[in-house]
C-alpha cells in the first residue's frame, strides 16, 4: 500500500465505515474543497476516474481503490466498536424498509426484536454488519470484489483480518476518531481548512454515553456476545489511536500540502468589501487559524495569532482596508495588534514577505503618551495610535508595495495583550479575546 509520504500519491480516498460520521465528513469536504475535485459520494469507481477527480470517499475496498485510482492516500474514521453497533442497530431500526438491507428486513418484523436480538443473530448475512466490521473492512473481508463469497457465505472475522487491518492503517495517511472532542479542529488541521462544524458523539463517561442504555439491557451472555463481536475491532481502534498519538503532529498535515489545488481558496477582487459574519460562507472559509467562532456581525481573534487567507482575482488590489474592534475596557484600556502580510503564487509556492505593508497599531480608550509605547515602537516601520471609545471600531489600512495580482495573501493579526473578558471584568465568558474583524475592503 502506498503511504503518505511516497511521491507517487495521486488522490485521496476516504473509506467509509458505516456509523462512523463518514458522509457527514464527506459533505464538509465537497464544501471546503474545490468542488470539482471531489468525486460523488460512493459511486462505482471506474478505471481512469483518478484522472479526472482527486478525492474520493465511499464504502470502497483497498483493493478495488488501489486498482482503480493507482495510488490513493488513504484515510477513515474510526468509533468506539460497541458505541459503533449500537448506533448501526438504532438507524435500523428507525426505518427497516429504508435502512436495512432487503435480505435481512424480515428480522426486524418480529415485534420482540431487540439489541439482544440483533447481536446474537448468526445469519452470515447480519454477520457482515457487526461481526468486527472496521476490521474487515479494512483488511478486505468485507468487500470480495473476486466475488470469492457472497453474502450469505460471510465466514466471520478472525484473526488474520485483524493482522491485515493494523498493517494497512500504518500506510493511512490519517485516521480520525469520531469521539475525539476536537474532531472538528482535528480535521481542520489535516486538510489546511478553518472552521470546520463537525457534529460528533458525545464522548463523556460510559455512564453517560447515549449508548449505555442497550449495553445495560444485554444478558450476561449478551454482554459476552458483545465483546467477541468488538474485540479485533477493539484492538484496531486502540492500535489506531496510538499511532496517530506518536505521530509529531497526529496529523497528516502534509495531505494539504500534497494537494494544494484541492483547497477551496475564496477569492477576492479590487473594489469587494467582505463582512465577516455568520451569514458569509465565502468569508467563514478565509479564516484559516486563530479565530473564535464566527458570530453574527463579526469574528474574534482568539489568543495571540490569527490568520486569514484568500486568492487575489483579476485586476489587484493596492491594499487592504480592515474594519476592526479591539476588546476594551475601563479594566482592559489597550490593545496592541501588528497586521502583517505574505503572499505567494500559489498555495504550493512559498510565503514571500510583502514589503511595507506591516502595521502595528496600539488601541486604546484612552489616549496614550507616545513615551508609554516607546519601546514597542523602536524597531517598527509604522506605528499609528488611535483613541477610541469602550466598543468603538476603528479603520486600518495595509498598502501593497505592489498591486497584487492572481496572488494567494495571507494576513496575520498578532494580538500582544489578548484578555479574558472573565479575568478583566468578572463577565462570564472564558475565551481569550484581542480584536473582532468585522469587513476587509480590497482597495
Amino acid at each position: 500500500m502506498t503511504t503518505v509520504s511516497e511521491t507517487a500519491i495521486t488522490n485521496l480516498c476516504f473509506l467509509h465505515i458505516p456509523k462512523t460520521g463518514g458522509q457527514t465528513l464527506y459533505r464538509v469536504l465537497r464544501k471546503v474543497m474545490a468542488a470539482d475535485s471531489v468525486f460523488p459520494w460512493s459511486e462505482t469507481l471506474r478505471p481512469g476516474v483518478g484522472d479526472r477527480y482527486r478525492i474520493f470517499g465511499g464504502h470502497y475496498g483497498v483493493r478495488d481503490a488501489e486498482e482503480k485510482l493507482g495510488h490513493p492516500a488513504f484515510f477513515t474514521i474510526l468509533r468506539r466498536p460497541d458505541s459503533r453497533l449500537c448506533s448501526l442497530y438504532r438507524f435500523w431500526s428507525q426505518d427497516p424498509g429504508r435502512h436495512v438491507p432487503v435480505d435481512l428486513r424480515h428480522l426486524f418484523e418480529d415485534k420482540d426484536f431487540n439489541f439482544e436480538s440483533f447481536i446474537a443473530a448468526s445469519d452470515p448475512r447480519m454477520l457482515r454488519h457487526i461481526d468486527n466490521a472496521m476490521v474487515t473492512i479494512l483488511s478486505g473481508k468485507y468487500h470480495q470484489p473476486d466475488d470469492s463469497f457472497r453474502s450469505e457465505q460471510f465466514p466471520g472475522a478472525d484473526p488474520s483480518d485483524l493482522d491485515v487491518a493494523l498493517k494497512r492503517i500504518d500506510g493511512f495517511a490519517s485516521i480520525f476518531f469520531l469521539e475525539d472532542r476536537k474532531l472538528s479542529t482535528s480535521f481542520a488541521e489535516a486538510f489546511g481548512v478553518a472552521n470546520i462544524r463537525f457534529p460528533q458523539v458525545n464522548a463523556s463517561d460510559s455512564e453517560q454515553r447515549p449508548d449505555q442504555a442497550l449495553v445495560d439491557s444485554l444478558s450476561p451472555a449478551g454482554r459476552e456476545r458483545l465483546s467477541e463481536l468488538t474485540k479485533f475491532d477493539q484492538t484496531l481502534y486502540d492500535a489506531a489511536q496510538e499511532k496517530m498519538d506518536a505521530r509529531p503532529s497526529k496529523r497528516a498535515i502534509d495531505l494539504a500540502l500534497q494537494f494544494p489545488a484541492l483547497v477551496f481558496t475564496p477569492t477576492v477582487r479590487r473594489g469587494q468589501e467582505v463582512l465577516f459574519g455568520s451569514a458569509n460562507a465565502n468569508a467563514e472559509m478565509m479564516l484559516i487559524a486563530g479565530w473564535n467562532e464566527i458570530e453574527q456581525s463579526l469574528v474574534w481573534t482568539q489568543a495571540g495569532d490569527a490568520q486569514l487567507r484568500f486568492k487575489i482575482v483579476g485586476e489587484g488590489p493596492r491594499g487592504l482596508r480592515f474594519v476592526i474592534e479591539p476588546y476594551l475596557t475601563p479594566n482592559h484600556a489597550a490593545q496592541v495588534v501588528s497586521l502583517t502580510t505574505k503572499t505567494r503564487d500559489s498555495l504550493n509556492a512559498p510565503l514571500v514577505d510583502v514589503a511595507e505593508a506591516g502595521v502595528v497599531a496600539v488601541l486604546s480608550g484612552h489616549r496614550l503618551a507616545l513615551s508609554s509605547s516607546a519601546a514597542l515602537a523602536t524597531e517598527l516601520r509604522n506605528t499609528y495610535f488611535w483613541s477610541v471609545p469602550n466598543g468603538g471600531q476603528v479603520t486600518v489600512d495595509l498598502w501593497f508595495s505592489q498591486p497584487m495580482r492572481e496572488s494567494v495573501v495571507d494576513v496575520i493579526f498578532r494580538i500582544a495583550m489578548p484578555v479574558r473578558p472573565l479575568d478583566a471584568d468578572g463577565v462570564a465568558d472564558s475565551r481569550l479575546l484581542g480584536v473582532a474583524l468585522k469587513s476587509m475592503l480590497a482597495l
